[in-house]
This record gives C-alpha cells, sequence and structure tokens, in this order.
C-alpha cells in the first residue's frame, strides 16, 4: 500500500510538472534599463531586471497567449505570442516559434506598404490600392497560420472590425481545431452572436440612458416612428470620432427638418470631459452617456468593440445600414432625403 501511495504521488507530481507549455524568452534589449514585465492577459506574470542590455523569461502557460513587453513605467514596447519553444528577442524583432517568425514576417511586408501610403507623391486612388493590398496581405497570413495563435490574433484584431458576422465565421472554420477552442475565440463567439442579432435587417434594440440634462432618453423615442435615426457611438477622447463630428453636422443640419435624427451614444466615462465635448463641438442633436464604457450594454447589443461605429436605422425600425462614415454617409443621406 506504501508503494502504491509513492507511485501515485509520483505519478500526479510528473503530471503537473507536465500540465501546458513551456516557454522561453530571451535576448537583447537595446536602450531599456531597469525591470521589464512580462504582461499576459493584462496581468504582470514575470518581472526581470535587464542585465547587460539581456532580459529572460520561462514559464508555463495553459495555452499559446498574445503577450507584451512592459517597462517599469507601465509602457509596453513589444507585442509576442507565448508558445512552445525558445523565443528570442532583438533589435530586428522577435522570432524563434511558429507564430512569431509569421508575424516579422508580416510587419516587415507590412512596412513596405506603410512607406508607400505616406510618399508625399502618392495619390489618393494609390492609396486605397495599397490599403486594399493590406488587407490581402493579413488574409494570406491567417490562411497560412491556421494552427498557431496568429490566426486568432488577425480575426480579433483587423478582421473583426472590418469583416461581417458570417465571413469571421468562415475563416474561424479554416483554424486548426485546437485554435477554434482557444480561450480567446469564446468572446469571439458571444461577439459573432450579437453581431449577428444587430445585422442589417435585424429591428434596432432598445437604448436607454441620461442626455445631457440628466434625464433619460431612449432611442425607441426616435426609433421605429416613420424616420431614419443614426445611432453613433463615440467617445470625446476618441480622434477618429472627432473627425467624423463635421460630417455629422453637415447632415443633421441638412435634413433634420425631413426628418433625419442622431441619438449619439457616448462610452466617455467622465462626465465632465463628455459635455464639454459635446458643448465645444456644436453636438446640437441628442446625447446619451453610458459611464459603463465599453461594459456597457448598449456597447455589448450592438457588439461595439471600436469606435466610431453607428448604425442608420430605418423608418420601420430596422438596420438599414452600418459603419457610414465621412462622404459615405453624406451620399447615403443624399440618396434618401434628395
Amino acid at each position: 500500500m506504501k508503494r502504491l501511495a509513492t507511485i501515485l504521488f509520483v505519478a500526479a507530481f510528473l503530471a503537473s510538472c507536465c500540465n501546458g507549455l513551456h516557454y522561453k524568452i530571451e535576448g537583447e534589449l537595446t536602450g531599456i534599463e531597469g525591470d521589464v514585465s512580462l504582461v499576459i492577459d493584462d496581468t504582470v506574470v514575470a518581472t526581470e531586471k535587464v542585465k547587460d542590455g539581456k532580459i529572460r523569461f520561462s514559464g508555463r502557460v495553459d495555452e499559446p497567449k498574445i503577450a507584451f513587453l512592459q517597462k517599469a513605467n507601465g509602457e509596453a514596447f513589444s507585442m509576442l505570442f507565448i508558445e512552445k519553444g525558445d523565443i528570442h528577442i532583438s533589435d530586428q524583432g522577435i522570432v524563434g516559434t511558429p507564430a512569431n517568425d509569421a508575424y516579422q514576417n508580416f510587419l516587415t511586408r507590412q512596412s513596405e506598404l506603410v512607406k508607400q501610403f505616406y510618399a508625399e507623391d502618392a495619390t489618393d486612388q494609390e492609396r486605397d490600392s495599397i490599403i486594399q493590398a493590406d488587407f490581402a496581405l493579413q488574409a494570406s497570413v491567417l490562411s497560412e497560420n491556421p494552427d498557431n495563435l496568429l490566426g486568432v490574433y488577425f480575426i480579433l484584431t483587423d478582421q473583426m472590425n472590418n469583416l461581417d458576422a458570417e465571413k469571421l465565421e468562415e475563416n474561424m472554420s479554416k483554424l486548426s481545431v485546437e485554435m477554434q477552442n482557444h480561450s480567446y475565440l469564446s468572446e469571439m463567439k458571444a461577439y459573432l452572436n450579437s453581431f449577428k442579432r444587430v445585422a442589417v435587417g435585424q429591428p434596432f434594440i432598445d437604448i436607454k440612458l441620461p442626455d445631457v440634462d440628466g434625464k433619460e432618453l431612449a432611442l425607441s423615442d426616435l426609433a421605429g416612428k416613420g424616420n431614419y435615426i443614426l445611432v453613433d457611438f463615440w467617445a470625446s477622447w476618441c480622434g477618429p470620432c472627432r473627425q467624423e463630428l463635421p460630417y455629422l453636422f453637415d447632415v443633421y443640419t441638412k435634413y433634420h427638418k425631413k426628418g433625419f435624427d442622431i441619438y449619439a451614444v457616448s462610452l466617455d466615462e467622465s462626465k465632465q470631459d463628455w459635455l464639454q465635448a459635446v458643448d465645444q463641438q456644436n453636438m446640437f442633436w441628442n446625447n446619451v452617456r453610458d459611464a459603463a464604457s465599453w461594459q456597457a450594454q448598449c456597447a455589448q447589443d450592438y457588439a461595439i468593440k471600436s469606435i466610431p461605429q453607428n448604425v442608420l436605422i430605418a423608418p420601420d425600425g430596422t438596420i438599414a445600414a452600418k459603419n457610414l462614415r465621412g462622404k459615405e454617409l453624406q451620399e447615403k443621406l443624399a440618396e434618401i432625403y434628395e
């Protein structure tokens, strides 16, 4: 009996040692001194001092992870993929494992597109072509990396905000079974369910939030009553959101008398910042705010993962269009009202 207990103890110990995957990160960090932390899933899992320009981490994770290296002041300065193997850091990038190698190759190819985009003599037509080339590059990298975390990363970042639910599901199906079952994609699956719920043709989901005077204003007070309503998700700290404001001002002043209205939902945590922006930017339309920001129920209901985003609600209360930006918004409303 004693011998059996010993065997079971050893077996349990070996099993615990072998759980998850082991990683090792080492290399050189030029120009960085002091403590550097390894951050995984918003948690500092280890902190090491840079010695003679060198750094080293090792540990185990239960599945591949996206991680960041962070300076002592909290500034993240490099992203990497935690996966089985030896990961090497240098001024040339982070390599040594499949996802890290593929990502560095992608960054190299993308940097050439960035140079072309910002070339002084580049035309608008050429820049549009470069943007399409970047999308194509990301699609090709995803298809080349179905069995490591890089494919998941592209789905979670750029693709989630630029593809419809059907295309996202199609791309997810191309991943290996292991990657399809990754914990990162569990949130994506929930997001896709919300995304489908607010697809074009679906009825709008009501929102009820306090306006600038502190009075509750429901989206249902405006939508589904015979007019087009634009639901605009934004925040005062969001630069691209502010760039859209002149277009919103233009369509509001042109078409409000014809029934068009705007229901602007701020994700500002700060009430003061929100009110100040509304006043300074002459946002005459309906403004409400949810201080819960990204955790707001309305953001979850409308599958909002980045801003600005908007939803155009038709007179019958169904969603007519989504994410009409700049001139595209002007053209759509001109088509409706002129």
